[in-house]
């Protein structure tokens, strides 16, 4: 639930030698230098404001990614222990941590932060994440041009394998 930032805090909740703490929303990760590579390429080309714009204009991709998100955000809170519970009370992380969040953290469902959290997302199992799906063909044609057989296991529905994402 949270990520240690900095050396050094200096605010009245954590003394000077303690590391800053801070909520990070974010559970799945892309860890294949490959793969954040590509995915890295993807979103300097614009993609995800592309991404967005394509959720805007079609409501069965843009209902997709509401279930995702919805998905995404229960599943972060289901791992929230007690205690942490309690911190993020303290803290008055609630609003940053609750189960409306999706993924990356998130509150829009139509607007896209990371590709490659929306990726791992996809990749982890949840194939109702439509933008993931897309970064997955992107990333599978990337490969491809550059000649390169995916990592095995790679997680891909049979959807990823057609030449039309889904939606």
């Amino acid at each position: 639930v949270s990520s240690v930032q900095g050396e050094t805090n200096h605010d009245n909740d954590n003394p000077p030698h303690c590391p800053l703490v801070e909520p990070f929303p974010t559970i799945f990760w892309v860890t294949h230098p490959r793969f954040k590579a590509l995915i890295s390429k993807i979103e300097l080309q614009n993609r995800g404001s592309q991404y967005e714009k394509r959720l805007q204009t079609d409501p069965t991709a843009l209902e997709l990614m509401k279930e995702a998100h919805q998905a995404y955000g229960n599943e972060r809170f289901s791992m929230i222990t007690p205690e942490d519970h309690e911190l993020i009370a303290s803290r008055r992380w609630d609003a940053a941590l609750d189960a409306s969040r999706g993924v990356a953290g998130i509150r829009n469902p139509a607007a896209i932060k990371c590709l490659h959290a929306h990726a791992a997302h996809y990749w982890s199992g949840c194939t109702m994440n439509i933008v993931g799906q897309w970064v997955a063909k992107e990333v599978l044609s990337l490969l491809q041009e550059q000649q390169c057989e995916p990592p095995t296991p790679l997680s891909l529905s049979d959807a990823d394998k057609g030449d039309e994402p889904t939606t």
